[in-house]
């Protein structure tokens, strides 16, 4: 089940987004995820970020966060269990976001990841347009076609 996180979830969110983050601890760019505290997720929800949680089994699997300006949503932080990983819960996350940017009018959904990450992304129907030398990320997006109201690439 796909919901909207809630300020009582902040501690199951850190600790998700710690083991899923954790094989990155010792890349050469350490992954700013590893870096959360629930504070700091705290005070994302309270602020203009918003996030959906997976649950399974009465707990949380898999998160994602995202925010949105005029025209586009930017997702972060897209976490899975380590030990759900490879059951979907990436792509139901997705497609909660991509829902939700459609309903707000987005005309667009980016995010950054890290190189392993592309083919998850080129899967999903996103494209890479940049790379972000600053944080060593690959910058992705996926435009909305608001007509026919389904996703379609830039």
């Amino acid at each position: 089940m796909i919901r909207k996180a809630v300020m009582t979830d902040c501690q199951a969110i850190h600790q998700l987004i710690r083991s899923s983050f954790q094989i990155y601890k010792h890349d050469p760019v350490t992954a700013s995820a590893l870096h959360e505290t629930r504070l700091s997720i705290a005070l994302r929800l309270s602020q203009k970020e918003e996030a959906f949680v997976c649950m399974k089994e009465n707990r949380i699997v898999g998160c994602v966060f995202f925010r949105h300006d005029e025209k586009t949503c930017s997702f972060f932080r897209l976490s899975v269990d380590p030990s759900y990983q490879g059951q979907g819960i990436s792509k139901l996350l997705l497609k909660s976001v991509e829902k939700e940017a459609l309903h707000r009018q987005c005309l667009e959904l980016t995010c950054e990841t890290r190189e392993v990450n592309i083919p998850f992304y080129c899967k999903q129907g996103y494209q890479e347009v940049s790379f972000n030398n600053h944080s060593s990320l690959y910058v992705f997006k996926k435009a909305l076609n608001m007509s026919k109201k389904t996703w379609q690439c830039a």
